[in-house]
């Protein structure tokens, strides 16, 4: 899902409204995070900002993402999905210049954003043995198309010799 503030004077740019410049990404794996409540906190260590005592991790947080074009990527929300949608929606309420783009295998429900669902990957079941029939499978073919290479690499001469 990708979920984007409304276009400022200094960020419309393109159909989109993406940011020729941007100044800014922070990447947040969320995978990790058992409890939502921590999600706030997750994404405020991410961005790299001190503890400050009396003021809230939101006010902050939108503080440090406003000063310039900022990309946040909430990645693997679908667990924590009140809490990111929440933050997301309080972010991009109270900022000009900050897009989020929001992965999860369930929409995050943010009124007026744009969901972009990515079609999952055929995979065979697992009582085909025949290599030629299994490799017509598209997740198959994504393996082996970021396998193949790796493969070739780590088996080159001066590959081995580095390693030796």
């Amino acid at each position: 899902m990708v979920m984007a503030s409304p276009a400022s004077p200094r960020a419309a740019t393109g159909s989109v409204g993406w940011p020729l410049t941007l100044l800014s990404f922070w990447f947040v794996d969320l995978a990790v995070v058992d409890d939502p409540g921590l999600v706030p906190g997750v994404v405020a260590l991410t961005v790299g900002m001190a503890e400050a005592p009396g003021r809230s991790i939101a006010d902050r947080l939108v503080e440090r993402l406003d000063r310039r074009e900022t990309l946040l990527l909430l990645d693997n929300c679908e667990h924590v999905l009140d809490k990111a949608a929440s933050l997301a929606i309080e972010v991009l309420k109270r900022t000009g210049s900050v897009r989020i783009v929001a992965t999860s295998r369930q929409p995050l429900g943010v009124a007026g954003r744009h969901p972009y669902l990515i079609p999952t990957l055929e995979a065979p079941a697992d009582e085909i043995g025949d290599p030629d029939l299994v490799r017509e499978y598209s997740a198959v073919r994504v393996f082996c198309d970021r396998a193949e290479p790796l493969a070739r690499a780590s088996s080159s001469p001066a590959r081995t010799r580095s390693l030796s």
